[in-house]
């Protein structure tokens, strides 16, 4: 199970297109949201000599203000919740963090230690 998260248009749904090899996730080429509930694909990643199944969860984007398609208080909670209910459930065997450009910002960091307080030391989180 692999979490993918971070601010919206950072490139969270194209990720899971990327990874999938297939147009599987709703993407925008503005800044505005267009994933509004946390979504899971299952993904067959293969070569000549193995095959991995994966399950890519491709969440609600962090950062909107109050008029946005998902506010930030929400997508954070949402987010949150999704981390959790996997914690308890199955497994997470890592988070992948979309950022934009490659600026430490103020938002980078609170959302980064969001998920870190949730997790801990548990689960590897990199940032792409």
């Amino acid at each position: 199970n692999i979490v993918i998260f971070g601010e919206t248009g950072a490139g969270k749904s194209s990720s899971v297109n990327l990874v999938s090899g297939t147009q599987t996730a709703l993407t925008s080429c503005d800044a505005t949201g267009c994933t509004t509930e946390s979504n899971a694909y299952d993904v067959l990643i293969q070569n000549e000599t193995f095959k991995l199944k994966v399950k890519l969860f491709d969440t609600v984007g962090l950062g909107e203000g109050p008029e946005g398609t998902v506010p930030d208080k929400d997508a954070r909670r949402i987010l949150k919740k999704l981390i959790r209910d996997l914690m308890k459930q199955t497994d997470i065997h890592l988070l992948m963090y979309c950022v934009r450009g490659v600026r430490v910002t103020k938002a980078l960091c609170r959302n980064y230690n969001l998920i870190h307080s949730e997790v801990k030391e548990r689960i590897p989180i990199v940032l792409v």
